[in-house]
């Protein structure tokens, strides 16, 4: 009798143990809910890659283009460059040889690899970049003088803008997830002529100056940089926008509702010339 009382205070004392255990280990976990409710999740994260030559990474033919009156070739993403990472060699004319250069900041992160003699028309250069750190990473781009100069065609220079319409569009946001959808009024812009433009845009410099200022820099996500002289849109192209919001929120990505003005500045990296499309009116109104 007294080894069954025994042996039921044993199964009860288990009993209790692991009962215990289980209501510890809610316990436990009912915290850790609580504390996340209270923690910022950040699942956003922005890893930066090294420099690159700036060009058309669209297409099978990397080949640069260049007016006559271009200095070089751009590299975006000051931080991984020194000169002595660079190298420029003639191709093509009287003879192929290593050429002299230099690396000239044109904007914020931004560099140009001007050779020091000038870019002859018909001749094919290739610029090269060596990683010191890492020698595996080699970048080549070729480049191409035309024989036409921006100065004889900069005064034809014209912008198409569409008529407004409603998107749905990505915008960059803060709040954890890099980009979000938004509802939109839109235009949509590019340079449309001369069409030298479109073969040299990635030996130019664009701008959009919206409302006399030249602060129009959307994202489409929170690490979607694009390179200097260049919009959210891609070279010679961009699309100004109003958010409509359907409630009030802290977050509303594009411009004011409303009218506005606009014009597209066009320069050749290096060197004084600059060409300014004619002024456009805008309208922005969302649909009640």
């Amino acid at each position: 009798m007294s080894e069954k009382i025994l042996q039921g205070q044993r199964v009860g004392e288990v009993s209790r143990f692991y009962w215990n255990r289980i209501l510890l280990t809610a316990a436990l976990l009912l915290v850790f809910s609580a504390a996340l409710r209270h923690m910022p999740v950040y699942a956003c994260s922005c890893i930066r890659g090294g420099g690159t030559f700036v060009m058309n990474r669209e297409s099978d033919d990397k080949t640069l283009i260049l007016p006559r009156d271009a200095r070089g070739v751009l590299w975006w993403q000051a931080a991984h460059a020194q000169k002595g990472s660079f190298g420029v060699r003639l191709l093509s004319g009287a003879r192929e040889r290593d050429l002299d250069f230099r690396v000239i900041e044109v904007k914020p992160d931004l560099l140009l690899i001007a050779p020091a003699e000038r870019l002859a028309p018909g001749n094919r250069y290739l610029f090269t970049y060596r990683d010191s750190k890492q020698p595996a990473n080699v970048q080549e781009v070729e480049a191409v003088v035309e024989n036409t100069a921006f100065a004889t065609i900069k005064d034809q220079v014209q912008l198409w803008v569409s008529q407004p319409g409603p998107a749905q569009i990505k915008v960059s946001t803060n709040g954890g997830m890099c980009s979000r959808p938004a509802d939109v009024v839109a235009h949509d812009m590019h340079i449309s002529e001369p069409a030298a433009i479109e073969r040299w845009r990635f030996a130019l410099l664009f701008e959009t100056v919206l409302d006399g200022k030249r602060e129009w820099k959307p994202k489409a996500h929170l690490c979607g940089d694009p390179p200097p002289g260049s919009s959210w849109q891609g070279h010679g192209r961009d699309m100004i926008f109003a958010e409509c919001a359907k409630a009030a929120s802290k977050e509303i990505a594009g411009t004011t509702e409303g009218e506005h003005d606009m014009y597209m500045t066009i320069s050749v990296p290096g060197t004084k010339l600059v060409a300014s499309t004619q002024k456009q009116s805008l309208k922005l109104m969302c649909r009640s």
